[in-house]
């Protein structure tokens, strides 16, 4: 984080595609809570069921115009997970026109990816989304930290 940037995210509501297990244990509201934990088993990160292309989506209360997303990967053996993801932005929370932007990866575990978003990204709603892979695929996140 570079002096003067806000994380507008941080304690603001989150939906995700699905929930593995409990949302007491990997609900989506682990990505807006400030915290990230040394390892992904105790918990405090999100996790989707086995699915197609899962989500994470984060309601930032008003319409910002979004500079960076960094998304910031589970903390265990499994970070390798995080991968053709795509980060994108809209004024409701059906459609989102504006591409923040996209990470091929492979991540490793801890990483932090930084995502500088195209100018004149506008939103209420920024959604990371894995877009293309196997089956199933698992969308699991420590936090996501959305500035303007």
């Amino acid at each position: 984080m570079e002096t003067g940037e806000v994380n507008v995210a941080l304690s603001m509501p989150a939906t995700q595609s699905s929930t593995f297990e409990k949302p007491d244990n990997y609900g989506a509201t682990f990505a807006t809570d400030g915290f990230v934990p040394k390892r992904q088993n105790g918990y405090e990160c999100t996790h989707t069921r086995g699915g197609f292309t899962p989500w994470l989506s984060i309601d930032l209360q008003d319409t910002f115009k979004i500079k960076k997303v960094v998304l910031v990967n589970r903390q265990d053996e499994n970070g390798e997970r995080l991968h053709d993801v795509e980060v994108r932005a809209g004024l409701d929370g059906a459609s989102f026109s504006r591409i923040c932007g996209t990470f091929k990866g492979p991540s490793v575990t801890g990483q932090s990816v930084n995502m500088l978003c195209q100018k004149n990204t506008f939103g209420r709603f920024v959604r990371a989304q894995i877009v293309k892979g196997r089956f199933p695929e698992y969308l699991s996140l420590c936090e996501m930290e959305i500035y303007t």
